[in-house]
């Protein structure tokens, strides 16, 4: 069952319509914490002891939602989404509709804020990433990938920051839930304090869990 009393009468309608799927594993954390990454590597370690499940992110679903209401540019659907704050809490609820669908009907591994919370129970396994936002402002400054590489990592910070407050009070206003309420809800916790390849060690010791199962 959905932890989001919102979504419940849609889950009730979904799980009548997809009663069984693949196993599912939701990656769930802060803007920042590096959920993408993780997702990567879960699913790259699975499939190394025969696991393979397909990996959708918050940015395959906001794809999906800008096609399905018309938009083929994505920075005009955010800039739409911007300026309207109405249209922006259609597309969020959209959204979130969007990946507890997909989650009941294939199942994979679905990293996204707020992905425990909508998916609840039927998600097998449900990770908690967490991250330290000082070391997170660093290891983006540094990332010759990211539009913020080389900026100085205070303005790093506090946009991460800005971004997570305004995020929490988007869904207390949608719906009526908090956040740290909703963190508390998953079945293990990742630190992603330090390198790439200290987070993959971590992950390969939840696959030996997360292997037996699903």
């Amino acid at each position: 069952m959905t932890y989001i009393p919102f979504f419940k009468e849609k889950f009730n309608e979904l799980k009548a319509k997809y009663p069984d799927h693949k196993p599912l594993i939701c990656l769930d954390g802060m803007s920042g914490t590096g959920k993408d990454t993780a997702a990567l590597i879960l699913q790259e370690e699975l499939k190394k002891v025969g696991i393979k499940l397909e990996l959708k992110n918050a940015g395959d679903f906001f794809r999906g939602v800008a096609k399905e209401m018309g938009y083929d540019n994505l920075d005009e659907f955010s800039e739409a989404r911007s300026k309207d704050e109405e249209l922006a809490k259609k597309i969020d609820i959209r959204l979130d509709e969007t990946i507890l669908e997909h989650g009941l009907k294939n199942g994979g591994i679905i990293t996204s804020r707020l992905s425990i919370g909508v998916l609840g129970d039927e998600a097998d396994i449900r990770i908690f990433i967490l991250a330290d936002v000082d070391r997170v402002a660093e290891r983006i400054s540094k990332d010759e990938n990211r539009k913020d590489f080389n900026k100085p990592k205070e303005e790093i910070k506090s946009r991460f920051l800005n971004r997570n407050k305004s995020d929490m009070e988007t869904y207390e206003k949608l719906y009526n839930i908090k956040y740290s309420e909703v963190e508390t809800r998953n079945s293990l916790v990742i630190r992603n304090d330090g390198t790439k390849e200290e987070l993959r060690k971590q992950i390969k010791e939840i696959v030996v869990i997360v292997s037996g199962l699903i």
